[in-house]
This record gives C-alpha cells, sequence and structure tokens, in this order.
C-alpha cells in the first residue's frame, strides 16, 4: 500500500471501455481511523481513464477511491449506463503524524566519561517501530561532536550513549529526531552536564 502525507493524492481510474460522463459525483472516498480528505477534481486522461484528486489529506488511516454503483452519469460509447460499481481498488495508506520519542532525564557526568546508555521510546500510530530512523545532534559541538552519540536499540526500545570530548566540561542539548517512512519527523531533547 503506498504511504502518502499531507496534501493531495491522485487516483487512476480506469474502465474497461471508453466512457464519458465522469465526474466527482461519480465517486465516493472511503476512509479509516482518522485519515480524511476531499474530492477535488477529476481529469481524463483518455477515453477509458480519468484522474481523480484528492485534496486536504491528513491524518493517519487509508484512503480508497470507490465507484458508485448507479447515478453516476457515467455513459460507454453505445450509450449504456454503468451497471455496477467497483470498490475494490488501490488504497493509500495516509501518515500525516509524526512519531514520538519519550522523555530522557537530563544527564550529569563527569569529564571524560561517557552517559549512558540512555534508554528510550519510539512510537508511531501508523508505522512499524522498526521502521522509524532515529538521529541525533549536540548543541555544543566543542563539547560533544554529533560522532560522539551512539544510538543502538531496536524496534521501539531504542538508547544514546553520548561521550563528551576529552578534558572538556560545560552544558549541551542532545536532540533526537524520529523520522517515519511518510518522512514525519518527531523531536525529543535532553541536556548532558559535563563536569
Amino acid at each position: 500500500t503506498p504511504r502518502v502525507g499531507a496534501g493531495i493524492v491522485v487516483f487512476r481510474a480506469t474502465f474497461d471501455e471508453s466512457v464519458a460522463g465522469v465526474d466527482l459525483g461519480s465517486f465516493t472516498l472511503t476512509t479509516s481511523n482518522s485519515a480524511v480528505g476531499t474530492l477535488a477534481s477529476t481529469v481524463s486522461v483518455g477515453g477509458s481513464a480519468t484522474d481523480v484528486a484528492v485534496r486536504d489529506v491528513s491524518g493517519d488511516g487509508t484512503l480508497r477511491l470507490d465507484l458508485k454503483s448507479s447515478g453516476t452519469g457515467i455513459r460507454d460509447s453505445a450509450g449504456n449506463s454503468i451497471s455496477n460499481g467497483f470498490t475494490a481498488g488501490e488504497q493509500f495508506t495516509v501518515d500525516t503524524v509524526a512519531p514520538t520519542i519519550s522523555a530522557m532525564a537530563n544527564q550529569t557526568t563527569a569529564e571524560d566519561t561517557a552517559s549512558g546508555p540512555i534508554g528510550f521510546v519510539v512510537q508511531d500510530s501508523s508505522a512499524p517501530a522498526a521502521e522509524i530512523t532515529v538521529a541525533a545532534a549536540s548543541s555544543n559541538l566543542d563539547l560533544v561532536r554529533n560522532s560522539g552519540i551512539v544510538l543502538g536499540g531496536t524496534g521501539s526500545n531504542r538508547t544514546v550513549t553520548v561521550t563528551p570530548l576529552r578534558d572538556q566540561s560545560g552544558v549541551t542539548t542532545i536532540t533526537l529526531s524520529a523520522t517515519d517512512p511518510s518522512g514525519n519527523t518527531g523531536t525529543g531533547s535532553f541536556t548532558v552536564t559535563v563536569t
């Protein structure tokens, strides 16, 4: 199932012969969970195919474009109306909600001593935790380089270990970013004080 973020999704409705009379009233949008969208426009891409744009896509869940079974105004070249609908088309997984990172306590460590591993949890409402990528950055590169931040763990349970530069003291904020397969990013942060 293709994943989409917020914005617009375009479905292609393909008929088995050339048709006329295809418009927005020919379709309904079937959704699950909190996914929503609004049928916006149709564009013929040949006698037997029409692109249907859905705008204002948001939430988490699925969207599927269904063809109504009657009252559509769709006719073939002989003037026959369609005789049944179609409700088994492609679904799009809508994911516009960012993953979350559990709160982490601020840390204090002695000079030349690593802090951690510090456990944290990543979660996403529509993607498995194993598909969430985590990155880390330090606000004070004179104290902790980004290469001094090591991420570990799998699934929902992750860890971070922070190693300061030798003979340095001070405070840095470590920001963790969790990104799901749809590109939504959530962040969490904590401070490391090196004494």
